[in-house]
């Protein structure tokens, strides 16, 4: 009888297990919509990124490169 209990009492978290991570990446997936779209005559938040990680590495491995 204990063990039916115990079952039943532990089922409900097992059907609930994932539910955050579903959570954060809709989240996440409306943030990138969001970030894409943005883009009203200028480049976009993403392309903004892209090119100063780029700008970035350029100097860091100009840098390195140096005596």
């Amino acid at each position: 009888m204990r063990i039916l209990m115990r079952l039943r009492r532990f089922s409900g978290r097992s059907s609930q297990q994932g539910q955050a991570m579903v959570e954060y990446i809709i989240v996440l997936i409306f943030a990138i919509i969001v970030l894409v779209s943005i883009s009203a005559g200028s480049p976009s938040p993403i392309d903004q990124l892209a090119t100063a990680l780029k700008t970035y590495w350029q100097n860091y491995s100009y840098i390195i490169s140096l005596p």
